[in-house]
Formats: C-alpha cells, structure tokens, sequence
C-alpha cells in the first residue's frame, strides 16, 4: 500500500460537479491536499489537478468560464508571530493542464480590498 490513502467523507471538502462538453468536473480535499478531477459520464477520471502542483494544501472552490477552469488553492504559512493563509488562483486548461497561476496573497480584511 502506498501511504494511507483512507477516505474519511467528514473531513473532505467536496462541492457539486460541474458538467462541460469535456466532462465534469469535481473537486475534493483529503490526505492532505486538493484534487479537481475531469470525470466522463461513466465515472472515469480523465485528467486530474493536485494543489501540490502549486505548492499548496487545499483548493476552496472552481468554476468554468472562457475555456478555462479557475480554482482558488489555500496553505498555511507558519509566520513570525502566528500562522496565517495564502491563497492562488490557478488557471487549467480543459484537461486540467496548469496555464497560469498567480502568487500567493493575504486575504486580509476589507481595508485592504481595493475598489
């Protein structure tokens, strides 16, 4: 067996599928990181994207749009007087080949959201 691959549903972050002319797309986060899955109508996963592409833990949420797939990835960064969250926002193509993705930010507080 390679390392624990077990499956626990109340610690996986999962949301509802989203159906394109390639597939449907299906995200979830366990085992320490995030998976976005491009499955077809039977059920085979045709291309998979790993938050450790982007050398982060979690992905929070995507959406489809422009012939693009956006997620938004988390991580936790140990700091000098706290831990904290960064955040990137990664594009993929519709096989879920990474196209670009932006460096990490601090989600901070309203102050700081520009308008």
């Amino acid at each position: 067996m390679i390392g624990d691959l077990s499956h626990d549903p109340e610690y996986t972050t999962t949301n509802e599928g989203i159906a394109a002319t390639t597939g449907v797309y299906y995200m979830e986060n366990w085992n320490e990181r995030g998976r976005l899955y491009l499955v077809n109508t039977a059920g085979d996963v045709l291309a998979m994207a790993d938050s450790r592409e982007t050398q982060d833990r979690w992905i929070r949420g995507f959406d489809v749009g422009n012939d693009h797939i956006y997620t938004i990835y988390e991580a936790e960064v140990e700091g000098v007087n706290s831990d904290y969250r960064v955040y990137r926002i990664a594009a993929y193509d519709p096989y879920l080949m990474l196209l670009q993705c932006t460096e990490p930010f601090i989600l901070d507080s309203v102050e700081q959201v520009k308008s």
